[in-house]
């Protein structure tokens, strides 16, 4: 799974554009049946993201990126990215998150052990989302921070 993620990379270049471009790991949801099966889906977002913010500095265009983990469903989990693009979806994308606390900071410092985050959560109306941010990798994801 993990080697499958590292298969998906954004590829910076001039002219390239991402409209909240998003990578599942785990479309049919086996991370709903068993804790672990999740974190191995997790890792593969972490896979995607590490990714994206190694290339950081060769964007040559604004960006967002962040790992959004919905609590009710594995298989909406996902890692996003977000640049001012062509179709017009309006960039930066502003969420209104509670960032605070939660109980995903020790797998997430397993997973990524080298890069400060932040976490929030986005709910009730949107199922309680869980939002996973890297602070000085693009741009805000709520224009607070």
């Amino acid at each position: 799974m993990a080697h499958r993620a590292s298969l998906e990379q954004a590829r910076p270049r001039p002219g390239a554009w991402w409209d909240l471009w998003h990578y599942h790991a785990d479309w049919p949801g086996w991370g709903n049946q068993k804790w672990r099966y999740r974190v191995e889906h997790i890792r593969a977002l972490c896979v995607v993201y590490r990714s994206i913010l190694d290339q950081s500095e060769d964007f040559k265009t604004p960006f967002q990126t962040w790992i959004s983990l919905d609590e009710e469903d594995a298989g909406q989990d996902a890692t996003f990215l977000h640049t001012p693009n062509r179709n017009g979806t309006p960039f930066p994308v502003a969420l209104d998150i509670a960032w605070g606390p939660s109980p995903l900071e020790p797998l997430f410092a397993h997973l990524l052990p080298d890069v400060h985050l932040a976490f929030g959560t986005l709910g009730p109306d949107t199922g309680r989302l869980h939002i996973v941010w890297a602070p000085g990798f693009g741009v805000p994801l709520d224009g607070d921070r």
